[in-house]
């Protein structure tokens, strides 16, 4: 049983972190949307989303990380979609291609992009304390 319990724990956690999260960027999109991003600041996020002002900066540390999240969000639907659609198999062709010189693919630089911006945006998602992994 404690064990149980402790997973339970370890969901419910995570799933209220998953939920402020979602809270402060749905808010920040909502105001990026109206707004745009420049004329939106981090004090107008903070009372958009309801939260603490210490909350928030234990999920991003600067407008610039939510700007990723969001974007890291958008580029994930749209690879969804693409795969989805059949039509994620373009290859780009640079200068020289064909003749002996190696070019990467759509895919592989789409995939290299949103794997950069989990990582970027996955950052301010840890609290002080709290081992990744």
């Amino acid at each position: 049983m404690p064990m149980r319990d402790s997973a339970l724990a370890a969901n419910t956690y995570h799933a209220h972190r998953e939920r402020q999260r979602r809270r402060i960027l749905d808010a920040a999109e909502r105001l990026f949307d109206e707004r745009g991003i420049e004329r939106v600041n981090m004090a107008e996020i903070i009372a958009a989303c309801g939260l603490r002002t210490s909350t928030l900066y234990q999920y991003f540390a600067n407008k610039d990380e939510i700007v990723w999240a969001i974007l890291g969000e958008v580029l994930t639907g749209f690879e969804a979609q693409a795969r989805q659609a059949g039509t994620i198999h373009l290859t780009a062709t640079a200068p020289g291609a064909g003749r002996g010189r190696h070019h990467d693919s759509g895919e592989s630089r789409l995939t290299a992009r949103r794997t950069a911006l989990r990582r970027d945006s996955g950052r301010g998602q840890r609290v002080h304390g709290e081992r990744s992994g």
